[in-house]
């Protein structure tokens, strides 16, 4: 469903499903994404994100999760923080370099997802509530009184962002074209199928990312591979999509789509095409390792569970992942 939400985002608009990249381009740049008629689809996702999350699976949603980490305010902050300012500086996460990089084989997001992979790995196992590692040097990540997890913020954030999408159209400053128009509908569809995919995934689980990073658990028999196998089946779905993209496939350049599906001629995708390898990708990659393997949260499933009303995310890591992402911002404009 993952694989299927990137494709669908792809295929139709030409566009890139990366979580990070989306949430914080609106958000640090709001005043472009009301106004700017190319950006409306971004908010129409996000919405769409949101409402799914809220009306299908917020309900069912295991809010207490969250503090299975044991994870402190403190510890959620930093993770935010780690999280925002390493995304933004390498340029993705799970999903961009991940369920979209690897299938067209970006040497990019190949160094990328190896490097995050393993600090987060690094970080679980040296972090872990069940580590003796904790008590030594990183017991103030912790605690041992649970989190109060329920929050009504989420229903609050999902009619903020509905209300958005909605009201973006008397802001925009240019006239809208054919394809802004165009790129809507596949937006609201590949919102919606990636909420739901990373409901029934489990990736908007914690601790079921936590169990696949912290490697111990193979000892006591509780690791959990979840993670790898949704990665990895969304990206085979992912690099399905990628055969009908001209430069990406296999194929001919005659069996291959010469425009997003949803646009008018002359539209392109907008793929990336940097193959540069440099210290701001490799050192965002280990920053945002060390926030996902902190908490088990990434961008996608943290405004996920920030939706659903999980206090702590709502309140501490979403807020700090913003802050992260606007002082890797600032970076990058100095570099």
């Amino acid at each position: 469903m993952i694989g299927m939400a990137a494709g669908t985002l792809l295929l139709f608009n030409g566009d890139i499903l990366g979580a990070s990249g989306i949430l914080s381009s609106v958000a640090l740049s709001p005043k472009k994404a009301l106004q700017d008629p190319s950006q409306h689809w971004k908010l129409v996702l996000i919405a769409s994100f949101l409402s799914t999350t809220s009306l299908f699976f917020a309900s069912s949603y295991d809010k207490d999760d969250v503090s299975k980490s044991r994870l402190s305010p403190l510890g959620f902050v930093i993770a935010g923080l780690l999280v925002g300012f390493g995304t933004k500086l390498g340029n993705g996460c799970t999903s961009g370099h991940g369920i979209c990089g690897l299938p067209r084989i970006s040497r990019r997001s190949m160094v990328s997802v190896a490097t995050f992979m393993l600090t987060g790995v690094t970080t679980a196992m040296l972090t872990s509530p069940t580590s003796e590692n904790v008590k030594d040097f990183a017991s103030f990540l912790r605690t041992d009184t649970p989190t109060a997890s329920a929050s009504s913020g989420g229903i609050y954030l999902t009619l903020f962002s509905v209300a958005s999408a909605l009201m973006a159209p008397l802001f925009h400053s240019e006239k809208r074209n054919e394809n802004d128009n165009a790129k809507l509908a596949p937006a609201a569809v590949a919102g919606a199928i990636f909420s739901a995919g990373l409901y029934v995934g489990k990736m908007v689980y914690a601790s079921c990312v936590l169990n696949f990073l912290d490697l111990s658990k193979m000892l006591d028999g509780t690791w959990d591979p979840t993670l790898c196998l949704v990665m990895g089946g969304g990206s085979v779905v992912s690099w399905i999509s990628y055969q009908f993209v001209q430069g990406y496939s296999f194929f001919k350049k005659n069996k291959t789509l010469q425009k997003p599906i949803a646009c008018k001629a002359g539209s392109k995708f907008g793929v990336p095409t940097n193959t540069v390898i440099n210290a701001p990708l490799v050192l965002g990659a280990v920053v945002f390792g060390m926030g996902w393997g902190l908490a088990g949260i990434c961008p996608g499933p943290g405004l996920w569970v920030a939706g659903a009303g999980v206090s702590p995310v709502l309140s501490h890591w979403l807020p700090a992942f913003l802050v992260g992402s606007y002082a890797a911002n600032q970076v990058q404009k100095r570099l």
